[in-house]
């Protein structure tokens, strides 16, 4: 009945590394609907890596299986994956690609909803059911077999509940007597904890300011929240001893252990890395870093079953990602290093603000979205936003891998004359004050000769007094808004906000995490 014969393609061999079927599954369907049989390889690394076992979830395909078959009616093969949380639908694409991932809208045939822990014992296949020429879920449990019908939906849904709302939490500004309702856990998807200290040999600990019951209260904010992804951040701006531990093979795998043992020993959902910043001779040892941890926290999910995030916060700023343009720069954050670091780690945290401050000596937007038309000082065309976020996706991160941070701090100046629009922008200044909080300086707005001011082209407020001479920058629910509106046209990954503290309470209209899960969530 079947005739044997050898294909010419090798791409999917034993001897190309495709070693393990249950690591890098390969199977055969039609995708670009051109009525021929399509081999699709799901490997370590790929062009739509929403289902390879780089990023950390597809681990294993006993645990988490994905099918081909037609699940919209285009006669398009699509992907289904079954994970940890959800049932992923990735659509074939006319070119013989597949679309972004989305979450589908039933998600009982999962490892955390319904047990479905093992292809083996309770396989899961796809085939049309009921004759609509739709790809349906058939399930074998031991008690039964259950059956899902697709629906009619073509395209993929909005995906708002998809994108990150998240904020850093400073070890240094709680304690064992804060008042967890003030942490607006509802409002997030992801919280990062910082910092975790490491020292030159690379043990990952508390840092002194944590040790006050810190750990209890961020197991009281994931009992007010299951969903909320908790990540422990290693590092932070004051972190001199990265450079030791991720020096050597040996250093960066002694370094994941005690990173992966301390997140599991707290209850951590995963690890955020802040290394500020691999100096250019320590670009490849931060990424070996990155992959290192990668692995061994696809181990960990292996092992025990759940899903461990790997995050890291980066630069913005062309002082690290354009280091020609200063003389003194030691740093080069190119192409290849943040392309290699998307390919690690679940999303990147692009520190999108500190673009000017009360160090230098002319006052000027600390977090501008685009540049400000009158901004005539060095190198302004780079210093925003949208310049950094084009930065990134011109190296080949992908827009989903990109978080926009928002500063929750105003930084100010003193001795700042007027200037000829008399409100204080791009003006001398004869000292930095220290930054304040966004919960504090909203409550300056309007009052003892503080004047709200909008750079319409910046897309930022400011805030300047002539009779004190003080000049202040920050944001603000417009601003925010605006920021909002940009994540969902550029498809970007979402927000975080640096740090939770400053905001207003939740409850306030005016609170910036509100705005943005308002919009996002």
């Amino acid at each position: 009945m079947y005739r044997t014969k050898k294909l010419g393609i090798k791409k999917f061999s034993f001897l190309q590394k495709w070693i393990n079927i249950g690591k890098d599954p390969h199977q055969v369907a039609n995708v670009n609907g051109d009525a021929r049989t399509n081999i699709v390889g799901f490997g370590y690394n790929a062009i739509n890596d929403n289902f390879t076992f780089n990023k950390g979830e597809w681990t294993s395909f006993d645990k988490y299986p994905r099918q081909l078959a037609d699940v919209n009616g285009d006669s398009r093969a699509d992907i289904v994956g079954f994970g940890y949380d959800n049932v992923f639908v990735s659509l074939g694409q006319s070119n013989g690609t597949f679309g972004q991932a989305f979450v589908a809208q039933n998600d009982d045939f999962t490892v955390n909803q319904s047990g479905w822990n093992s292809f083996e014992q309770k396989p899961r296949q796809l085939g049309d059911v009921n004759g609509d020429a739709k790809a349906d879920i058939i399930g074998f449990a031991q008690d039964g077999t259950y059956v899902a019908l697709a629906n009619n939906q073509t395209t993929p849904p909005p995906i708002n509940n998809q994108y990150v709302v998240a904020g850093y939490l400073p070890s240094w500004g709680i304690n064992n007597t804060t008042n967890t309702a003030t942490i607006p856990v509802n409002k997030l998807t992801h919280l990062f904890y910082a910092f975790a200290d490491v020292d030159t040999e690379g043990n990952v600990k508390l840092s002194q300011d944590g040790e006050d019951g810190d750990i209890n209260i961020l197991k009281s904010l994931k009992d007010q929240n299951p969903k909320l992804k908790i990540l422990i951040s290693i590092g932070g701006a004051g972190e001199n001893d990265f450079s030791s531990a991720a020096s050597t093979a040996q250093s960066r795998i002694f370094f994941a252990q005690s990173a992966i043992n301390f997140m599991k020993s707290n209850g951590f959902d995963g690890i955020d890395i802040n290394w500020e910043f691999p100096k250019k001779e320590e670009n490849s040892n931060y990424t070996q870093l990155l992959g290192e941890l990668r692995q061994q926290l696809n181990n960990a999910s292996t092992t025990d079953g759940n899903k461990y995030l790997l995050t890291t916060a980066l630069s913005a700023s062309p002082y690290q990602l354009s280091p020609s343009d200063y003389a003194d720069a030691p740093y080069d954050l190119n192409s290849t290093v943040l392309k290699s670091t998307s390919e690690y780690v679940d999303f990147i945290n692009v520190m999108t603000y500190d673009y000017h401050g009360s160090w230098e000596n002319t006052t000027n937007h600390q977090a501008a979205l685009y540049k400000s038309s009158t901004d005539q000082s060095y190198n302004s065309d780079k210093l925003n936003a949208d310049w950094s976020v084009k930065k990134y996706l011109s190296a080949g991160v992908e827009a989903k891998d990109i978080v926009l941070g928002v500063p929750l701090y105003s930084p100010t100046w003193a001795g700042v004359k007027p200037g000829s629009n008399n409100d204080g922008l791009f003006q001398s200044a004869t000292l930095g004050n220290d930054p304040l909080l966004y919960k504090d300086i909203h409550d300056q707005v309007g009052t003892n000769g503080y004047q709200y001011y909008w750079d319409d082209s910046a897309k930022v407020p400011y805030i300047y007094n002539s009779q004190k001479q003080e000049f202040s920058t920050y944001e603000d629910k417009q601003s925010v808004l605006g920021k909002v509106n940009y994540v969902e046209e550029q498809g970007l990954g979402g927000i975080f906000f640096w740090q939770l503290l400053g905001d207003l309470p939740i409850t306030h209209p005016d609170s910036l995490v509100n705005v943005a899960a308002g919009n996002l969530f």
